[in-house]
């Protein structure tokens, strides 16, 4: 069974990798086919805190109900997105793909960080 969860602003921020992915989305990768075809990937302010929420991590310090340590792991397991038609949507999720693989990164992978 599949549950909506909408996370709460919580006062403090979570730490996340946002800014990395962020920064290799708009300076290694470009739109595909359309009217932006080859133009430099642009992340409006909606997607870019989508991409913030999506690479949260645990902060330092942070256990499990067992008090295995997890700091640093992924927040989410999985994230959606809904959003209307001609929103870049194929886009941001080959962009964000891109990312998580690893594929142009200097150094490590995104999900391992």
């Amino acid at each position: 069974m599949s549950v909506l969860m909408i996370p709460l602003e919580e006062g403090e921020p979570w730490p996340t990798l946002g800014p990395a992915v962020c920064a290799q989305i708009e300076t290694e990768l470009v739109f595909g086919p359309g009217d932006l075809r080859g133009s430099r990937a642009v992340l409006d302010p909606e997607k870019r805190a989508l991409i913030y929420s999506f690479y949260e991590v645990y902060p330092q310090g942070s256990k499990d109900a067992n008090g295995k340590i997890i700091e640093g792991r992924r927040r989410f397991r999985r994230c959606c997105w809904s959003a209307q038609k001609g929103s870049a949507k194929t886009e941001l999720a080959a962009w964000v793909a891109a990312c998580a693989v690893g594929v142009m990164v200097v150094g490590l992978p995104v999900r391992s960080a």
